[in-house]
């Protein structure tokens, strides 16, 4: 009779081992084949934001997140350029060749400064516009060259010859037209932002 007593609960066991399989089997199947729909939202779920380190990534699309004590540094957006607030000024390379200048238009930012290099064989003189006076960039006029002032005025006040340049730092937001003064059809535009 005690024999009868152990395989009873011995049977209740193996069925409920049996249920609890079953129950995981199935569960485990139907996860298996979820339709198309369940398992893209299963795969997004995943790949919505998944942090790495300093990088927080959404999809296929990688955002850096600011270092602590950057929280100040603001994204300027104008025009397609990106400057990060408290950027260094930049110096931009104009090329006087044969064919004029190059490139034209230029953008800049306050503070930036623009080289204008010679490689023409001949020599140039980059001023603002217009010709003869060159008043166009503010504080600007030929009538400056040679004096004390002629450091802030956007005109290098004499001939650059081939292999050598001129750079000027601009500090006026604005649309800038300049020429070569030894040939007035050579003209270009900086746009300072």
């Amino acid at each position: 009779m005690k024999s009868k007593g152990f395989i009873m609960p011995l049977i209740i066991v193996i069925i409920a081992a049996g249920i609890i399989g079953a129950v995981v089997y199935m569960q485990r199947s139907s996860d298996t084949y979820k339709g198309d729909d369940a398992m893209m939202e299963d795969d997004m779920t995943k790949d919505d934001a998944m942090m790495e380190g300093d990088e927080m990534m959404e999809g296929d699309a990688t955002m850096e997140v600011p270092a602590p004590g950057n929280e100040g540094v603001d994204e300027m957006m104008e025009g397609g350029d990106v400057m990060m607030e408290g950027e260094s000024p930049k110096t931009v390379t104009v090329t006087y060749t044969q064919n004029g200048f190059s490139p034209s238009p230029v953008n800049v930012s306050v503070g930036d400064t623009v080289r204008f290099m010679n490689e023409s064989g001949r020599s140039f003189w980059p001023a603002s516009a217009f010709h003869p006076t060159h008043t166009v960039y503010p504080g600007s006029d030929i009538k400056k060259c040679g004096t004390a002032e002629a450091a802030t005025i956007f005109d290098a006040c004499r001939e650059i010859v081939s292999g050598q340049s001129y750079s000027f730092t601009f500090t006026e937001a604005g649309t800038w037209n300049y020429h070569d003064h030894l040939n007035a059809s050579e003209f270009g535009s900086i746009i300072v932002k």
